[in-house]
């Protein structure tokens, strides 16, 4: 559209408006209102506590008290101190006494047995475990099973997926903060809920003794274990500790007899255990899990045997399960069937267990399918996870018909009968999170898209250390992706779109559309073994049928950075962990899915936020400014008491102003966005004007070709 002027202006990129949006100078007056503003805050002080930090419970329309739960029971005494520095402590735990960090950090027993999320863990000498411990899921425990247990936990100097904070806000304020002055550790002990210098949300589990019962009991007596439940209800974690007891043994044997490898079934395409959302999966698990998903996100087939293996996975687009019911049952029936494929045949060795996780059953539009998925897979042992009133004031409960078409799926005609449990929730789902399930999504895929390799046990630890690329990803070099529709074709990459707006409009609107649709979106890339639909129909159409489960496997999730129409071809971004499948891939043998997962919001952020870290760190290293976690901790020392016992929050608030306010004025992008130094893939609008476009891309990489 013509400006001022009379010239045309130039459209903007997608990335580029996103950059130019946080970039945009900021006013005397904007920066006034944008001040970050406290309220005197008055909380009574629970005179019992051992520490005096309070936390400052986020907004309600109706003012709850302030409920502090227990997380520690081990107390800090010279007994139970064998040694602390800054890199280690060493403490003594007693049978069924707990201890809680937040943080990332390692772990070894030096004597006696101690049991985490299901992980059985033993005396060795080599043998550490890695703990990822943010307050975006509940708080773990530590809990000692023997009558004397010694533990030590060792400070981890790799960042990993924490270097995050420079990409995206939401990495940020979910670790540890110290309250000393020396250099902080990786992890931090907490003793409540109420105990967090930030004031962040806690979440304690409930029904901890009787949910390691249970994963006891299935562990010693089911090799094939169904989970279940309403939303929210703690069935992912309840998976996790099936799956940790299967690889370390239950906590009831003093001589655990771990075992190799359990079989990870995921049904639930909204949050998956082990890979990106918009799948369905089977995972071949070799390591205790010990972390939130974001923390182990790009599995793949691997004959390594002290890594994750990803054995087969199908696209699915998550939103849509009681739509699309006949192909989700496909998609089970194809990766149930592979791991009856695994089971070994020869009748001395043990068989294989299986974990099966499944979606909320409100997500299946009710009962039935699931019932349904009980009687197909015959598993035996199901355990259902009772549901409640959840945060969004969404209820959902059993009624006395549906327990009873439980008991009818379960008490076959035929065959071996299955066990059926019904647990009360793992969580207080009335409580809201700090991130939500979108939110999780994005920091799963984020860390998908930014994995450079996988977990190796030779390093100096013995612990698994994945490692990032804390770049944008403007930084990474594409691959292209060709397709040839001339001649009517059959072997050529084709593009499926179960998210078409246009697909009612005429052809050409079509053709037009499809560009600003796939750019900038995430795809599933899909092999197909047998081609199972032919080219019956113009190009430009996209189809709209998923390929055959039986026929294809999902080999990785990719990012459009460009669609071009007039040169035939994509540009795509994908994990490094995953460059060696692409290179051995036919590209006219794949199937590009598009309408499977969420629009990502968070790689046209990475940018600015990248570049307002740099600015920050510019700053710092000119004028020393804290950032946002080491003025929250500062602040938390300031808390003063007033006489009757409340606290006053003006003299930290009058701090954080002040040091708000300064880093204001020194990060106008006015006075040193200048001196930024820009990825290859961005820049200003007035370098690239003389090229007539916005991002040039220089160099890309190529699927294999004939």
């Amino acid at each position: 559209m013509p400006d001022s002027s009379g010239s045309a202006k130039k459209p903007m990129s997608a990335l580029a408006a996103a950059r130019a949006r946080h970039m945009r100078p900021v006013s005397a007056a904007t920066a006034a209102k944008s001040t970050v503003e406290l309220r005197t805050v008055s909380v009574k002080v629970d005179p019992a506590s051992e520490d005096e930090y309070i936390s400052e419970r986020s907004a309600s329309p109706t003012p709850e008290p302030v409920v502090s739960v227990a997380l520690c029971t081990w107390r800090q005494s010279d007994e139970s101190i064998v040694s602390s520095s800054q890199n280690e402590s060493i403490i003594k735990l007693n049978q069924y006494e707990t201890i809680t960090h937040i943080g990332t950090y390692d772990f070894q027993v030096i004597e006696g047995r101690v049991s985490i999320e299901g992980t059985t863990a033993l005396p060795s000498e080599e043998s550490f475990y890695r703990v990822h411990a943010p307050t975006t899921h509940h708080i773990c425990k530590i809990k000692g099973l023997a009558k004397t247990n010694t533990v030590r936990f060792l400070h981890v100097e790799d960042r990993g997926v924490r270097q995050f904070a420079d990409l995206s806000p939401l990495y940020r304020r979910i670790w540890n903060a110290e309250f000393t002055d020396k250099p902080p550790r990786s992890f931090a002990r907490i003793l409540s809920t109420t105990d967090d210098p930030l004031s962040r949300t806690l979440i304690p589990e409930l029904h901890s003794h009787e949910y390691q019962a249970q994963v006891d009991d299935a562990v010693t007596n089911s090799k094939c274990v169904f989970v279940c439940g309403a939303k929210s209800s703690g069935k992912s974690t309840f998976a996790r500790r099936l799956v940790n007891a299967y690889l370390t043994g239950p906590s009831t044997s003093t001589q655990a007899k771990p075992g190799r490898s359990v079989l990870y079934l995921d049904l639930d395409p909204s949050l998956p255990e082990y890979t990106p959302h918009g799948q369905v999966s089977l995972v071949l698990v070799k390591e205790p899990n010990l972390g939130p998903s974001f923390t182990h996100p790009a599995p793949i087939p691997s004959t390594r045997k002290d890594v994750n293996e990803l054995i087969i996975a199908h696209p699915f687009p998550y939103k849509e399960i009681s739509q699309r019911t006949t192909y989700y049952i496909s998609c089970i029936r194809s990766l149930f069937q592979t791991a009856q494929d695994l089971q070994p045949k020869d009748g001395r060795s043990l068989p294989v267990p299986i974990v099966i996780n499944t979606p909320a059953w409100t997500s299946f539009g009710g009962t039935d399918l699931l019932i349904s998925l009980i009687t197909l897979l015959k598993p035996s042992r199901v355990i259902y996870l009772e549901g409640g009133k959840a945060a969004d004031g969404t209820e959902s409960f059993l009624d006395d018909e549906d327990k009873e078409k439980f008991q009818k799926a379960c008490l076959r005609d035929h065959g071996p009968r299955t066990s059926l449990r019904l647990l009360p929730k793992l969580f207080d789902t009335t409580q809201h999170r700090s991130h939500s399930d979108a939110d999780l999504r994005s920091m799963t895929t984020l860390s998908y898209f930014h994995s450079t390799s996988l977990p190796s046990f030779a390093s100096p630890s013995n612990s698994p250390s994945p490692t990032y690329n804390s770049l944008p990803l403007s930084f990474t070099v594409p691959w292209k992706l060709k397709y040839d529709p001339s001649n009517g074709r059959v072997g050529c990459a084709k593009i499926v779109m179960l998210e078409n707006p246009f697909s009612a409009g005429p052809p050409m609107e079509t053709v037009r559309a499809t560009p600003n649709i796939l750019n900038t979106s995430l795809v599933q890339i899909v092999e197909e073994t047998e081609q199972s639909f032919l080219v019956d129909a113009p190009y430009y159409l996209p189809r709209t049928t998923l390929p055959e489960p039986a026929t294809s496997k999902l080999l990785f999730t990719a990012l459009v950075r460009s669609y071009r129409p007039e040169e035939k071809e994509l540009l795509l971004l994908i994990p490094e962990t995953h460059a060696e499948i692409a290179e051995k891939t036919k590209w006219q043998n794949i199937v590009v899915v598009h309408g499977c997962c969420d629009y990502p919001d968070w790689a046209l952020l990475e940018d600015p936020n990248w570049d307002y870290a740099q600015r920050v760190k510019e700053v710092q290293n000119a004028f020393p400014v804290e950032s946002a976690d080491e003025q929250d901790t500062r602040m938390s020392k300031r808390v003063k008491k007033t006489k009757n016992g409340d606290v006053d929050m003006r003299d930290a608030t009058d701090g954080r102003r002040e040091s708000s306010r300064y880093a204001q004025e020194e990060l106008d992008p006015r006075v040193i966005a200048a001196s930024v130094d820009l990825p290859p893939y961005v820049t200003t609008e007035e370098k690239m004007a003389p090229f007539r476009h916005l991002n040039v891309l220089r160099r890309t990489r190529k699927f294999h070709q004939e």
